[in-house]
Parts: structure tokens; sequence; C-alpha cells
């Protein structure tokens, strides 16, 4: 049985919904790598502390807010700086999801982007990283998951890799967001994903979010999910408990509802439902006082 290191310690998964991409979230005091390579393409985004990065192209100490990227089979080395340790969390894509992200971002079968650098200084992307690995951790929504992924590599890919990521030129798209909307208003208790809904508007992922968002002033998933919100409120409105609304609205559970309607409402349903039965009760109050006074 492998010893536990209270200094040094790690959460690794892999997920269903994005076969090829794998996860981690590392805490390390003191840890060093060995010089080694991946396979896969990774992402790593420091959260606290620091972490020493060696490369062909040098040595790097990245902080929070920046990104390290080492592009797949890249020789590299380094760990933690042992004065404050280094907390992070890294994306790992293997050559098939790669191909699967590019063909989502841009139609285009071109590869992926390479990386000429490998520490990337830029806060507004890193916590849009830092975003979307964290939902992975954290949503069953595979909706959200995705949104979140696509929106996170597109915005690395067009800033940093070559050849540049170029999305394409915003058109006409109303009348297949039109079927879009309606397959969501007729299917919002299932799990969509986000393939499905760029497939009835016959648009590559990215584009199918931009488009959307362009035209309703929402991403599809904030769409879909102001819908479930809709059905929630009228289930618990005729006197149905927060886990049947849930699970009637298409929400994989409990919390993901009272965390999205904290969210959107400022109230949790617990709220929403006390203050409908006080609104009754002085109704049915207000109604047997007129009888009386006739």
């Amino acid at each position: 049985m492998a010893k536990h290191d209270p200094n040094n310690y790690s959460n690794y998964w892999t997920d269903k919904d994005v076969q090829g991409i794998s996860f981690l979230k590392a805490h390390f005091r003191n840890l060093q790598y060995a010089p080694h390579v991946h396979e896969e393409f990774v992402i790593a985004m420091t959260f606290n502390g620091a972490g020493k990065s060696v490369t062909k192209h040098g040595s790097d100490i990245s902080t929070p807010g920046q990104i390290l990227v080492y592009n797949p089979h890249e020789p590299h080395e380094g760990g933690a700086v042992e004065d404050v340790g280094w907390h992070y969390r890294a994306f790992y894509i293997d050559g098939s999801a790669l191909e699967r992200l590019s063909l989502a971002l841009s139609h285009d079968r071109t590869g992926p982007c390479y990386f000429f650098r490998n520490c990337i200084d830029d806060s507004a992307l890193a916590e849009t990283m830092l975003r979307a690995h964290a939902v992975f951790e954290t949503s069953r929504d595979p909706v959200e998951r995705q949104a979140c992924l696509l929106d996170a590599v597109s915005a690395l890919y067009g800033r940093y890799g070559e050849p540049r990521f170029k999305p394409a030129r915003l058109g006409r798209e109303s009348g297949p967001l039109k079927a879009v909307v309606d397959y969501m208003r007729a299917h919002y208790a299932q799990a969509i994903t986000m393939a499905e809904l760029a497939a009835i508007a016959r648009l590559s992922e990215f584009h199918f979010m931009r488009v959307f968002r362009k035209q309703f002033g929402l991403s599809p998933y904030t769409y879909l999910t102001q819908i479930r919100l809709e059905h929630a409120r009228r289930t618990l409105a005729s006197g149905n408990n927060g886990a049947r609304a849930a699970a009637e609205a298409g929400f994989f559970d409990q919390s993901h509802l009272v965390r999205h309607f904290k969210r959107v409402y400022g109230i949790t349903p617990n709220q929403f439902v006390t203050a409908v039965k006080r609104t009754s009760a002085g109704l049915h109050d207000s109604m047997r006082a007129d009888g009386k006074a006739t």
C-alpha cells in the first residue's frame, strides 16, 4: 500500500461526458517532477503558491494568474517552489479529444494549435480556465460543462495558439435557433448536450454558442437553465417539494436547483415556497373575512 504523504496530495479523475480529457487538482508542498513527457496536451492553472517549469524554452515560475501549457510529447520537469508550495488544476487532453475540440470550435479539421511559450501570464484567461475546470468537479450538467470548456479552450487557442484560431463570422441563423429553442422547451427535463443543440442548428458547437448569445443575449446553457427554473417555480408553487421540482425540471439533484435558483432569483426554493404559502394563507383569510362581512 502506498504511503500517504500529507505534504503532497492530489485528486485525479475522468468524466464520461468528455471522453479523452482527464483532470487533476494538486496540492504540493515539495514534490518535484522528474523529466518526462505526456502524450496529451496539458494545461495547468496555478491558483495558490508557485510552481517551477523547465522546458527547452527555458525556466518559468508559475504563480496565480498564470497558465502552463505543454504540447504533446514536449519534455519538461519542475515542481513546487518549496517556500510557498504549489496548488494547481490541470487538464490532460488526448489526441482524439483535441480533434473533437478543433471540430467543435471551427468545423474545420485543421488540427490542434501549437504553443511556442509554456508560461502564459493572463489572469482573466487563467480565471476562465480555473472556472471551467471547477465546473467539472461541481456540476453534473453536460451542457454547462461543455460550454465552459469550449469558452476556455477557444480563448486559449485564439490568444496564444499557432495557427491562431479565428471564429467564423456571425450571420443570420435565426431560423435554426428557433428550432433549438423549441427543442429545449420540449426536452428540458432530459440531459441535453451542446452537441445535440448545435446539430439541430447545423453549426459547429462554438459558432452555435456565439450566434445563440448574439440572438438571445444569453448562452445556450443559461437559456436552458432559465426554462428549467420557470418549470421548477411552477412545480413548487403547486405545492410540490424541492426534490420533485428539481427532478421534473431537469436538474440533477436538489442542490443543483438551489444553486441556480438563488443565483437567478436571490432566494432559495424554500424561501419561495414560504412566500407562496403566506400569500395563499392571506388570500384565504381575506376570502373568509369577506364572507363574514356579507
